[in-house]
């Protein structure tokens, strides 16, 4: 990564597994199982961000895309980048 990101831009675009949000964001929690599922939801959040963090110092860019939204997310980072005159 570090060799390419000198001549190169790098993006990551990974797509959300269902239930990867923040603590206490689903108002549907109705039971002990719905939380433990939130909890764990919410752990795999928390690595997703430290995740992004890291690539960031790296020069990376990291997304993470809603599957129905996938082909119009990729599109409009395409253009966002063609924009800012990343390449």
């Amino acid at each position: 990564m570090d060799l390419i990101r000198r001549q190169h831009l790098l993006m990551v675009n990974m797509i959300r597994q269902p239930g990867t949000m923040v603590m206490f964001t689903d108002p549907g929690v109705t039971s002990v199982d719905d939380l433990y599922r939130q909890v764990g939801g919410h752990l795999r959040w928390q690595k997703l961000r430290q995740l992004e963090k890291t690539l960031q110092r790296r020069g990376v860019h990291f997304s993470l895309l809603e599957n129905e939204r996938l082909s119009a997310d990729l599109v409009s980072q395409y253009l966002s980048v063609k924009q800012r005159q990343l390449i």
